[in-house]
């Protein structure tokens, strides 16, 4: 059964990070974010001062004082990044070509320092092992398998710029075969990494599904419908609209369960949810508040149209044939000045006119203001008789 808009959007929003930080799948993607930018800067702070310590002990080698100015400006680069605030970073606009522009600097930088710690047999080259790790831990699959792609085509062009010397030959072709088996396999990981987030990604959906929606009809809950309530109130005071709120309590519930099964009673129940979910606009929400009753709120609806909607609904339901045959009773509270009251008071008065509509006889519709229970002085807890819901 499809809902309508209010319903979708909040998973919408918990499955999409562009919404709101505050939902729990954004968050989720941007404490990733700063795991991985915490990870890739410690990686490349140890290898620059692994690649420094390296020109420091052997003096002799090629390029020595143009390698440790590069290696010390990298490294000072690595240091004011690391001053920045991992969050500001992960939640930037451009944060996935901050990370991309990232990778391929370091691949580039390797490049430089292969090229001038004397070519491909220089140690260096296992840096390009080290980038492609972190690649695959952190992009999407077509991403790493671009990276692994410039890794060893930078490899290969370094290669063939490269004086060759007798016996050297085998061992660079090794060399270049280890390191397009290690790049193989760092892709594949990506790609298994990827599905994992997917699988992740949907389980979070389903959880977060099943956490405002009813097991039985598949309509959303009473959670969900509270959080609808607080956010309808405050656009009704805000915009100062009306807004009404229907009850709606199916008659002699426990009677039909107790006759035809919990089966029969589930039946009814998803029955009365599709036809009153036929009956919502995109913008009502409509939710099972539990046993037997459901709630239908209305944004920009008078009384009246509350009213003729509520006599729609009850004719509907009084055609289901048997052994679904069942009546409703439709409590309704419409708040024409909402600032004065709060979303309880309206929760509250539309409980009334239900408890109003069992008391004449089941199967009716009873609407109430909101400001005659406030003007009654009806206010605080309703205390109706303990089994009218039952019945």
């Amino acid at each position: 059964m499809k809902w309508g808009y209010p319903q979708n959007a909040l998973l919408l929003q918990a499955a999409s990070c562009s919404t709101t930080q505050d939902q729990d799948g954004c968050e989720l993607d941007i404490q990733h974010r700063i795991r991985n930018f915490r990870s890739g800067l410690t990686a490349n702070l140890l290898l620059a001062i692994f690649n420094l310590l390296y020109i420091l002990a052997t003096p002799d080698g090629p390029h020595r004082s143009l390698l440790a100015l590069l290696t010390v400006t990298f490294l000072a680069a690595l240091i004011l990044l690391a001053a920045f605030p991992a969050r500001r970073i992960a939640t930037f606009s451009y944060h996935a070509p901050f990370f991309h522009s990232w990778t391929l600097i370091c691949l580039f930088a390797t490049f430089i320092i292969v090229w001038l710690d004397g070519g491909v047999d220089s140690p260096a080259v296992l840096y390009l092992y080290m980038i492609m790790l972190f690649s695959c831990q952190t992009y999407a699959v077509l991403s790493s398998a671009f990276f692994a792609l410039i890794g060893l085509a930078g490899y290969v062009i370094v290669a063939v710029n490269q004086p060759l010397e007798p016996g050297l030959n085998i061992e660079r072709l090794f060399t270049l075969s280890l390191l397009a088996l290690a790049y193989g396999f760092s892709t594949l990981i990506a790609y298994n990494r990827a599905a994992q987030a997917q699988d992740n990604s949907q389980l979070r959906q389903e959880l977060a599904h099943s956490a405002i929606h009813d097991v039985v009809t598949d309509c959303p809950n009473r959670r969900y419908f509270l959080q609808r309530l607080e956010h309808e109130f405050a656009r009704a005071c805000r915009v100062q609209s009306t807004l009404s709120l229907l009850l709606v309590d199916v008659d002699r519930f426990k009677t039909i369960n107790d006759q035809h099964g919990h089966s029969q009673g589930d039946e009814l129940l998803r029955n009365i949810a599709g036809m009153l979910n036929n009956e919502t606009r995109r913008a009502d929400t409509l939710a099972r508040l539990g046993g037997d009753e459901f709630v239908l709120l209305a944004p920009d609806t008078s009384a009246a149209e509350a009213s003729a909607l509520a006599e729609r609904l009850r004719q509907q339901i009084a055609t289901l044939p048997p052994p679904c045959k069942a009546t409703l009773s439709i409590g309704i509270c419409t708040a024409t000045n909402p600032t004065a009251y709060c979303a309880e008071d309206l929760l509250e008065c539309a409980d009334q006119a239900l408890y109003a509509a069992k008391r004449a006889g089941r199967d009716s519709v009873k609407t109430r203001d909101i400001a005659s229970m406030a003007n009654n002085g009806d206010t605080g807890a309703i205390t109706p008789s303990s089994d009218w819901r039952l019945v």
